[in-house]
């Protein structure tokens, strides 16, 4: 069986689709190959993800903020599966991908504005419960 491959767009591919990426990459890599990108990106990746993406052994180096213009270039992946991780509680637009494909909307709070440290790592820790568990039903789904 072929690999699936998973793009996760967000706004500024520095906290929510980096996650999902290393997560995707890291613990269901079998099944799934994770991208990530976002409409807007801020170029940089947050510090307190990739502190996280550390500690899950993930190697954070292949990691990097970047436009989803990338993958619509005709060397890139094709992606099977879009996942849009913007939060649509907090009025955030969600960006719109131009290919036909799957697609699924995760809306998941942005830890990027949290300023206490603590704070920051709790908020990523509660994001990589919800990344995890959404991607345990996506691998029983495909």
């Amino acid at each position: 069986m072929d690999k699936k491959n998973i793009l996760f767009l967000c706004t500024g591919n520095s906290a929510r689709s980096i996650l999902s990426e290393v997560i995707t990459n890291t613990f269901y890599g079998d099944k799934f190959i994770g991208f990530s990108a976002g409409s807007q990106p801020t170029g940089k990746i947050n510090q307190g993800v990739l502190t996280f993406c550390k500690e899950l052994g993930y190697p954070v180096e292949k990691l990097y903020s970047k436009s989803w213009d990338v993958f619509l270039e005709k060397e890139s992946p094709q992606i099977d599966v879009l996942i849009t991780v913007c939060d649509s509680a907090a009025k955030e637009v969600c960006p719109i991908w131009p290919n036909k494909m799957d697609m699924i909307h995760w809306g998941l709070a942005d830890p990027v504005g949290e300023k206490d440290k603590k704070k920051l790592m709790l908020s990523i820790n509660q994001l990589y419960e919800k990344i995890d568990s959404n991607m345990k039903y996506l691998y029983e789904k495909y």
